[in-house]
């Protein structure tokens, strides 16, 4: 009688270990499927970020053009002035 209630636990200690690992493989499936679903964010994100600098620096090189020329025609303009080159005469 022992052996059988020995081999009866063990069967039901195998079968408890069996359904614990279908949980798992449960948790470990929804596990995967956020991981990718995270690391597709990441990917866009990422993405977006590079998208987003190639912008900035072509909005900073239009502006840095922008603020030369600005800047150049204020020191024609103070040169003028200072000169008298504006048609009229000091």
């Amino acid at each position: 009688m022992d052996v059988e209630r020995t081999i009866e636990s063990i069967l039901n200690r195998q079968a408890q270990a069996e359904v614990e690992m279908a949980e798992i493989r449960v948790q470990q499936a929804k596990t995967l499927r956020r991981l990718d679903a995270f690391g597709k964010i990441v990917t866009t994100g990422m993405k977006m970020l590079v998208k987003f600098e190639k912008q900035s620096r072509e909005r900073d090189r239009v502006t840095n053009h922008k603020l030369d020329l600005l800047t150049r025609k204020v020191d024609r303009l103070v040169d003028s002035l200072r000169h008298g080159r504006n048609g009229g005469s000091r």
